[in-house]
């Protein structure tokens, strides 16, 4: 009898779950707008993600493993005295360093300049990612960024020196992944100019005689000591550390930033669409709280019922999560190379790593999964009449809200609808939200450089020209002066002075040696050049010296107190009184932590020697790290001879002959932003577009939820007569001020997330960069998500058009 009993038990268990199991298929199809809806959610969302992470680690982890492979220097400095070969092995096992000299030479041709280089054997080693390397003295090896940009092909001959070389390949080295003509240029050039190997018997035929060295810091070396030890044994010219060099940082910076955003996304962007259907999805089993109670008075348990809706549930997280792996998978290596545009052409291989993919099936599908299970839960928790009465929740209080007032029907119906579901409220603010933050972002990406673009060059100051000189010069009154008054009295005293300016002032242009002369060539005395006064009249004279702070080199500038061009405009509005003491730039202030009233601290880069000052304010200037004096201060610190300049700023162009060193315009910063706009546009605008498919499936998940929240007084108030349309505005139009508010809250978030991503750009950058949208932007980013806003509207209104007037004459509804 008992064994009879326990198989009739079993029997209708079975049943009961083969019923139970049924209902799968007819609630996916009942509910299929809101899967298809979801699941877009889930991949747009998740998809931002994946992109920037994997941009970011997919640059980073190449840029790793070829500078590792290709033993990539820690430095590069050049000597006015050469080292002899024979000393190499002893300063390497003395400093506990690797040390190599490094040979090349630039040649002019009539459209580009080509840098050759004799092959290093220890640091900057190339690498051939194309064709093959060079065996014969007629062949050499390009550049691979030139070759693709001026579509150089392998076989094509190259004039080098009056010779043609037939190109066997293209290569990377480490040094030049970023393509700078020299490390301070604005932005790379890949038209004009390229790297170049050949065989060592042909490079010999070039009579080349440039050179500078490499040095890589072994664990455990000294380096302030074997710094130190070049600059008193061979008087170091010019010294480029790695941190400095953009050639090679721009590879990790750029690296950095995508994995920044890829951060902001992840806490953000996925997380509040994960929440938003989570939402979405307790309302929904809220709503089945009829059938919850008719299946747990027909003896089904709490653990089957809460499986069963968490198994509806995952679908979206699952089919979401999966789909965004495979789609990520598809596109990846496209999406990523446009993150690459600002280097060579690397060969990386971007890709989606499986434990992050299954972040993005997992963990979706578990919070959608708990936020079903947990609702069931907390149903079942309540009386079953009341389940089957479908009171759970129910909110009388707002029956009496607005009682007696004298306002519209369709006032009442939309203040107590509100009121009455703050949930089903705050998830239509959420779907507004998210269009706008993500759309906004977009957006301030756009203005923020622009900004930089179109504010940044102004922030130097009014000049349109800034020429470095390639010698110490001045003004032939002003250098009688100096001779009169005892300061210029020993010409061999004064050449090593203007050595030692020239090692502590040599902008980072190291492989420039053969256009550098020595300062004394043309000098008319004291190795000191002249420049006649109507050559430069107009323009502000300044003085310039190299130092660094904690590895980091910024640039020390003296002006007079009367100069015109210089923007020396403090934050507080005043004009620095350069004669009272040292001021730095915003930018410098950012990067190293100062304030005024600070003491600095730092070192001249070659001669490894301390200098303080205590800061006096802090200028205007979000592009240049620059501590700023008067002359004769800078002339003290870097022991110059007074009067002396190596800089001019000036409003035209001037005829300097071959005393310029380097020439910067205000254009120039203009141009590498809009480089960057340009190369970063299809990321940017792809960005703002999968933003409007967020705001549009997000906001049609929270009206469809209204529309079937509302089913029953659809149904009643057709009956009671009125038109599809007015229905319409009472029922669907309730949420409309909401609207405003999650488009506003959007911004905002979108707005305070770029501030972080900047605010940890610039530090790498040094060039601060300001969250910035403009007042157009914000019109486009309002009316791109109410017009998501207005498409979701006309989707769900089919819906709520097709409910049938006998809704509201059933007991039990969906």
């Amino acid at each position: 009898m008992g064994r009879n009993a326990k198989a009739m038990n079993d029997s209708r268990y079975h049943k009961r779950g083969m019923t139970l199991n049924r209902r799968y298929m007819r609630n996916i199809r009942e509910n299929l707008a809101f899967y298809i809806a979801a699941i877009v959610l889930t991949i747009v969302s998740l998809l931002l993600f994946f992109l920037f992470y994997i941009a970011g680690t997919g640059i980073m982890n190449y840029g790793d493993a070829f500078f590792e492979r290709n033993n990539v220097e820690d430095a590069t400095f050049t000597t006015y005295q050469e080292i002899p070969d024979d000393e190499i092995e002893n300063i390497e096992k003395k400093y506990n360093v690797s040390f190599e000299k490094e040979h090349f030479t630039n040649i002019n041709e009539d459209d580009y300049k080509v840098r050759v280089f004799e092959a290093n054997e220890k640091i900057d080693l190339y690498e051939v990612i194309d064709g093959k390397d060079v065996s014969k003295d007629n062949e050499i090896v390009i550049s691979k960024g030139y070759a693709v940009n001026e579509k150089v092909k392998i076989g094509d001959k190259v004039k080098i020196a009056g010779k043609s070389y037939k190109v066997t390949g293209y290569f990377l080295r480490p040094d030049y992944l970023y393509m700078l003509e020299n490390p301070d240029d604005s932005y790379k050039n890949i038209s004009t100019f390229f790297l170049a190997y050949m065989t060592d018997n042909a490079y010999e035929e070039l009579g080349a005689q440039s050179c500078q060295y490499k040095v890589v810091y072994e664990k455990g070396c000294d380096q302030s000591k074997f710094r130190k030890a070049m600059n008193d044994e061979y008087m170091m010219s010019s010294y480029l550390a790695k941190g400095d060099n953009t050639r090679i940082t721009m590879v990790d910076d750029q690296a950095q930033m995508f994995i920044i955003m890829a951060i902001v996304f992840l806490f953000v962007i996925p997380l509040i669409t994960v929440a938003l259907i989570s939402i979405i999805i307790g309302r929904k089993v809220k709503n089945e709280q009829k059938m919850i109670g008719t299946l747990s008075a027909l003896g089904y348990t709490k653990g089957r019922l809460m499986w069963h809706y968490s198994v509806l549930a995952m679908i979206p997280g699952l089919i979401g999560g999966v789909l965004v792996s495979i789609l990520t998978k598809c596109i990846q290596q496209p999406y990523g190379e446009l993150s690459l545009a600002d280097y060579e052409p690397m060969p990386v291989k971007f890709t989606l790593p499986i434990p992050i993919a299954l972040v993005g099936i997992i963990v979706p599908t578990a919070l959608y999964m708990l936020a079903a299970a947990k609702k069931v839960n907390k149903l079942l928790k309540k009386d079953t009449v009341t389940l089957l009465s479908g009171n759970v929740d129910a909110d009388v209080k707002t029956r009496h809200v607005m009682v007696g007032k004298s306002v519209k029907v369709r006032t009442k119906f939309a203040v107590r609808s509100i009121l009455a579901n703050p949930g089903r409220s705050f998830v239509v603010f959420l779907g507004a939200f998210l269009g706008a933050m993500i759309i906004s972002i977009a957006f301030l990406f756009i203005d923020s450089i622009n900004n930089v673009v179109d504010s940044g060059s102004n922030s130097m100051g009014d000049f349109k020209y800034e020429y470095t000189l390639n010698t110490l010069v001045s003004d032939e009154e002003a250098l009688d002066m100096a001779l009169n008054e005892g300061n210029v009295e020993d010409k061999s005293d004064q050449q090593e002075s203007s050595v030692e300016h020239k090692s502590d002032q040599q902008e980072s242009g190291v492989e420039d040696n053969s256009d550098s002369k020595d300062m004394t060539a043309e000098s008319t005395t004291a190795g000191i050049a002249t420049i006649e006064s109507s050559k430069v009249d107009g323009a502000d004279k300044i003085v310039m010296a190299k130092y660094e702070y904690d590895g980091s080199a910024f640039t020390v500038l003296g002006a007079d107190s009367d100069v015109k061009l210089l923007n020396i405009e403090t934050t507080d509005g005043k004009t620095a009184d350069l004669d009272s003491g040292f001021y730095i730039t915003n930018i410098m202030a950012y990067a190293y932590n100062l304030k005024a009233g600070d003491k600095f601290t730092f070192v001249n880069p070659t001669t490894m020697e301390e200098k303080s000052i205590k800061i006096k304010g802090i200028i205007s200037n979000d592009s240049q790290k620059l501590v700023i004096g008067s002359r004769e201060a800078v002339w003290e610190m870097a022991g110059l001879s007074k009067g002396t300049y190596n800089g001019l700023l000036s409003e035209k162009a001037l005829d300097l002959g071959d005393k310029i060193s380097k020439t910067v315009t205000a254009d120039d910063i203009k141009e590498q932003m809009k480089t960057i706009l340009d190369e970063m546009g299809a990321i940017i605008y792809s960005l703002a577009i999968i933003g409007a498919i967020i705001c549009i499936a997000s906001l049609y998940v929270s009206v469809n939820m209204l529309v079937t929240e509302n089913r029953h007084n659809i149904s009643m108030l057709k009956v009671l007569g009125l038109t599809d349309r007015e229905i319409n505005r009472m029922v669907l139009d309730v949420n409309h001020v909401l609207i405003p508010i999650g488009i506003a809250a959007g911004m905002a978030v979108g707005y305070l997330s770029m501030v972080i991503v900047f605010r940890i750009y610039s530090g790498m950058e040094g060039v601060k960069y300001s969250a910035v949208i403009s007042a157009k932007s914000i019109v486009l980013t309002v009316v791109i998500t109410l017009a998501c806003y207005v498409v979701s509207l006309l989707i769900v209104r089919k819906k709520a058009d097709n409910v049938d007037m006998v809704e509201s004459l059933k007991d039990n509804r969906e």
